[in-house]
């Protein structure tokens, strides 16, 4: 994996955030766009998301969708940042972050870094039968 710091990605204006669109998929389709600002308890869906992309770093993650952190953080933080632009995304993009995704995530590296370390006979049988 590599040792890239998803914070020190620089946000080029390719890369920059239309905040009119979903901010994690970067695509305006489809119906579920949710708007977070437009509730009252909108602070608490944009800091639970930032700390839910965090915990993905923290855990030496990839973050799904291609998401850069540093686009969605002017300075003030992730959370205060999707207020401040009124941040929107796909209820199903918001789901790829959600802390069941990332701890499957983090169990399946932890199975693929033991595959590496111990014999696995399924393997050696698979590889056996296959022409």
């Amino acid at each position: 994996m590599d040792d890239v710091d998803p914070f020190e990605i620089p946000c080029n204006e390719r890369q920059d955030t239309d905040w009119a669109l979903c901010c994690l998929c970067k695509e305006k389709a489809g119906k579920d766009l949710r708007r977070p600002y437009k509730k009252k308890c909108y602070h608490a869906a944009y800091q639970t998301l930032e700390d839910e992309l965090k915990a993905f770093v923290d855990n030496g993650i990839l973050l799904p969708l291609g998401v850069n952190l540093q686009c969605l953080d002017d300075g003030s933080g992730i959370a205060s940042t999707m207020l401040k632009n009124e941040a929107k995304y796909h209820n199903g993009c918001r789901g790829h972050f959600r802390s069941h995704n990332l701890q499957r995530a983090v169990e399946k590296r932890s199975r693929e870094d033991s595959d590496d370390v111990a014999f696995s006979p399924k393997k050696l049988v698979l590889v056996l039968v296959r022409p």
